[in-house]
């Protein structure tokens, strides 16, 4: 059943306020302290504070507080029907994926893993630890067992070259869409982020063993981390503050999910800040006027894709732009990811499905960040005016919804959950940091 938590987590607490292939130059976790809040019946808002978030080891200290989702009501969750049975045969193609660092077909972070055999190899693993957080009455030990084994492989792999093709100056962006399965897979099996990596080949770039490197370690510096040769885009965090388009909302879900893994607030709340911004609040952070360059970490700089007549928002506001069209703006207008959409080839009002698919990219990436803010207590999905609401509706309006692609039919779940829409679904699937939603979210 659809539920909108926004109203009652900011009745019941105090809140803390807080792509674009644009190719122009331009410690130990687990300790934190962290608040967790659930809406009940009723709208009473029930908070808990646990050191870390989510299992049993690693960035986590209680099993009731999972990143995703409170542990009852994922255990809740129907482990018979069509959602479940496809959750669970992905569950099980990851048992039969040996982590090998010359496969492409192997846990690895800087593949797409987008197609054939190498499809979406993040979101297996995370489907094997939704098995093992869930009621599933069978043996779980398997699939516990196989996504510790590829957490530890994957650690570092980031400075490697891909095994998929995967062009180096796209290495930052395939972490970023691989990242929060894999946060996401630790939490909910309680991994153990003492656990050191597998891999005997010294990093490429940093020269580091990660044989005795433990995984939180590890984790605690992959945000602010130089991945990849993009002429622009180099860590995590400078993308997400830097990025309105895919690349940054890829890397907002990551920022999000390892911060909040690791109970490292001061991030947490810095990421939130800046998705204030993507989701069109420039008073959080703005969005600077196309050619002119900020400074790190002061507003999203346009990319040479940027289309102006895609934005309706063009005299009133910090910058100039906002990234997602305010509802100021008319039912034609009202919801446009503007940079994404631009990568359209023709001017507004004319997109393509070029501009449609990254549109989607942005909105799998934003989804995830504001669904894990609102585990946290932060209302998300309620920023400027429902931002991500007004978007999906957006792109509905145009017969965009549910389509063909996997990376998007997950998204509507989250949307109407959160929302209480009927936006047209189809079966969730995998998308590439997270999916299953038409399980989660029935």
């Amino acid at each position: 059943m659809a539920m909108k938590i926004a109203a009652s987590l900011m009745l019941g607490m105090a809140l803390v306020a807080c792509s674009s292939d644009d190719t122009s130059s331009g410690g130990s976790g687990g300790g934190g302290t962290t608040t967790t809040a659930t809406a009940g019946a009723g709208g009473t808002v029930t908070t808990t504070a646990s050191g870390g978030t989510g299992g049993a080891g690693g960035g986590g200290g209680t099993s009731g507080a999972y990143l995703v989702m409170a542990q009852a009501e994922l255990e809740g969750l129907s482990t018979s029907s069509a959602p479940w049975d496809y959750l669970k045969a992905r569950a099980d193609e990851a048992l039969s994926i040996t982590p090998d660092e010359s496969s492409s077909a192997s846990p690895w972070l800087p593949n797409y893993n987008d197609s054939g055999s190498a499809a979406r190899v993040p979101a297996r693993f995370l489907a094997a630890a939704f098995v093992v957080a869930s009621s599933y009455s069978g043996d779980k030990t398997a699939y516990r067992a196989a996504v510790s084994a590829a957490l530890r492989h994957i650690l570092g792999s980031e400075e490697e070259a891909s095994t998929d093709g995967t062009a180096s100056g796209d290495r930052l962006l395939a972490t970023a869409r691989q990242l929060p399965a894999w946060v996401l897979a630790a939490d909910l099996i309680g991994f153990d982020g003492s656990l050191t990596g597998t891999r005997s080949t010294l990093g490429s770039e940093s020269g580091t063993d990660w044989t005795t490197t433990s995984f939180d370690n590890w984790l605690g510096g992959v945000l602010t981390k130089t991945i990849g040769t993009h002429g622009r885009w180099t860590t995590i965090t400078e993308t997400q503050e830097n990025s309105a388009a895919n690349w940054g909302a890829h890397c907002a879900a990551s920022r999000m999910a390892v911060s909040l893994y690791l109970g490292d607030e001061a991030d947490v709340d810095r990421g939130a800040t800046v998705l204030r911004g993507a989701l069109g609040d420039s008073s959080a952070y703005p969005a600077y006027p196309d050619g002119q360059t900020p400074a790190p970490g002061a507003g999203f700089q346009t990319t040479s894709s940027f289309d102006l007549s895609w934005a309706c928002n063009t005299t009133t506001i910090v910058g100039g732009w906002l990234p997602i069209n305010s509802d100021a703006c008319g039912a034609e207008m009202n919801g446009i990811v503007v940079e994404d959409i631009s990568r359209s080839a023709g001017a507004y009002p004319s997109y393509d499905d070029t501009g449609i698919s990254y549109t989607f990219e942005t909105m799998a990436g934003l989804h995830l960040a504001a669904l894990l803010l609102e585990r946290r207590g932060m209302p998300a999905f309620s920023w400027s005016s429902d931002a991500l609401r007004r978007a999906m509706q957006w792109l509905d309006g145009q017969g965009e919804m549910p389509g063909t692609s996997s990376v998007r039919q997950h998204v509507p779940w989250i949307t109407n959950h959160f929302y209480g829409t009927t936006l047209p679904t189809d079966d969730a699937r995998m998308g590439r940091g997270f999916g299953f939603t038409d399980w989660l979210y029935p």
